[in-house]
């Protein structure tokens, strides 16, 4: 079976695509990975993304939405061919309450795919797992179990908009979960300082050194004492972290923003790790994959 797979993260920096072959081998699924492009989203789209996280109304949300879905089924197009095509969307809210996952709202409509590919498309995986019973994120735990699954306990951190990790333990079920910001909060402090989409090679980071007490004003913020899994990550990229971190580095000139991001990982694989020796860099907001969690791909 030869899948499509559309992705945009939390960073909102552009649009993933990527086709691949899967085969079935017994219980065990091979991938085969053929070709994967990237499109950088316009300025005033990812202006209007960033937006959208805050204060807007149902017009902004709608015509996103039919934006962000043409541009999917244009990029689906040029992969061609393919049997299934898989659209995340791009995430702009994810609604918890009292520690529970209630809602979630990924903007992409996938009927333009459908359009323009004809092909089945499958969207809105994180609302079923949700309404499975799931946090909704991250995702990625289905896959990195079936690739880091063996005799040992085993770890993926991935740094993306928001970080998530994965711990994989023989005879257990997965342990997936998001420990804070990261790349969202790092682009959008270098838009606010430099006006340059993200801080390239870490240079301007390379030249400050970390600020304790900023630091743990980050550190401080309530989520980081909830014991994972937590899921209210997003909560923190639209707080004043950003203008906290934005406005010491105009004032100071320094460049630590992407090391007090990279404490706050290693903070929280402390408070973690104590019961997974291997799991050395983890992040907050989560949920212990259960049977209901892989439904979300049905």
């Amino acid at each position: 079976m030869r899948v499509v797979g559309l992705m945009s993260g939390t960073s909102m920096d552009g649009l993933d695509a990527a086709v691949a072959e899967l085969e079935w081998h017994g219980g065990a699924v091979a991938m085969s990975p053929l070709r994967h492009i990237e499109r950088p989203w316009p300025d005033e789209v990812r202006a209007r993304l960033h937006a959208s996280l805050g204060p807007t109304t149902a017009g902004e949300l709608c015509e996103l939405d039919q934006l962000i879905g043409q541009a999917s089924a244009e990029l689906a197009a040029e992969l061609l061919p393919a049997d299934l095509i898989v659209s995340h969307g791009q995430t702009v809210h994810h609604w918890v309450q009292d520690g529970e996952a209630k809602g979630t709202l990924q903007l992409g409509q996938p009927a333009w795919i459908v359009e323009a590919t004809g092909r089945p498309v499958i969207s809105d995986v994180r609302a079923r797992d949700i309404a499975a019973g799931g946090h909704g994120a991250p995702l990625a735990g289905i896959l990195d179990d079936l690739w880091l699954r063996g005799e040992h306990t085993r770890a993926a951190l991935n740094l993306g908009g928001i970080a998530n990790v994965t711990i994989v333990r023989r005879g257990r079920p997965p342990l997936a979960f998001d420990t804070g910001p990261a790349n969202c909060l790092l682009d959008e402090a270098a838009r606010r300082t430099t006006g340059r989409p993200s801080d390239e090679d870490g240079r301007l980071a390379a030249r400050g050194t970390p600020d304790a007490a900023l630091l743990q004003g980050l550190l401080d913020d309530p989520y980081y004492a909830l014991a994972p899994p937590e899921n209210d990550v997003h909560r923190i990229r639209t707080t004043s972290a950003v203008t906290s971190v934005s406005l010491h580095l105009l004032a100071n000139d320094t460049g630590c923003v992407e090391r007090h991001t990279y404490d706050e990982q290693t903070g929280a694989a402390r408070r973690f790790r104590s019961g997974y020796v291997n799991a050395s860099c983890p992040e907050p907001v989560g949920v212990e994959l259960s049977e209901a969690t892989p439904r979300a791909l049905a």
